[in-house]
């Protein structure tokens, strides 16, 4: 059975630097809720996908955050996290249950490409290093600062009866200030960049037509800008 909830971001940006047609931009001072499910979902294994374009100077603004009311070691919180005050770039933190499963050592630095993250969880497989995986651009990142695997079967918090919003976390902090082309949230399947985009020949990450991807019990896709 494929659920799908698709919402349209507020606002829609224009410049001069590129921008991927439909992408809203965050203002800093407010966040998107993307759900909140009236039942649990899978919440051992997922995949959630951000295709965004960096904002320095911000510090540690959250791109998704999970019962973001609570403190990020609540049993029923989740975070992706850009870890910095910007000035150069940031690294990226994946959090739950107050542990911090992943911490990238590489730094996002670019503020005028777009960039595409993956967070795959998979607390049920048994290799303990595959049960949190990243990707960035198509490609696996394996080189982190703090990396802690979870335990066989660990309940993660994703696709709990609480609000999963974009964009901010702890009742409206933590803010992003960025463009954001897409958003999606697979429920039940943790999943590798191949289901979201390829590497064309000549090395760059193209982005995919997603809408036909299982989205499970609480998945959703954000995509599609609106000019308000």
């Amino acid at each position: 059975l494929m659920s799908m909830q698709q919402i349209m971001f507020a606002s829609l940006a224009s410049g001069s630097d590129f921008i991927i047609e439909g992408s809203g931009l965050f203002d800093g001072s407010s966040g998107q809720l993307a759900r909140t499910p009236s039942s649990a979902g899978n919440q051992d294994t997922f995949t959630v996908e951000f295709i965004f374009k960096l904002s320095l100077g911000l510090t540690n603004p959250i791109l998704l955050g999970v019962n973001p009311t609570s403190s990020q070691a609540d049993t029923n919180s989740f975070t992706i996290q850009l870890i910095g005050s910007g000035t150069t770039g940031y690294n990226v933190r994946v959090v739950g249950w107050g542990t911090t499963w992943l911490e990238t050592t590489q730094e996002l630095r670019d503020p005028a490409a777009y960039q595409s993250l993956i967070v795959a969880c998979d607390s049920t497989n048994s290799t303990a290093a595959n049960r949190v995986r990243m990707y960035l651009n198509g490609t696996e990142v394996t080189d982190f600062a703090t990396r802690n695997n979870p335990t066989q079967n660990q309940n993660f918090g994703m696709n709990g009866t609480v609000p999963h919003e974009i964009g901010s976390y702890a009742g409206g902090s933590a803010f992003i200030n960025d463009y954001v082309a897409r958003v999606v949230s697979i429920d039940g399947l943790q999943l590798d960049p191949t289901s979201f985009g390829e590497l064309t020949d000549d090395g760059f990450w193209s982005i995919s037509d997603v809408s036909g991807l299982t989205f499970g019990t609480n998945g959703f896709l954000i995509e599609g800008g609106v000019d308000m």
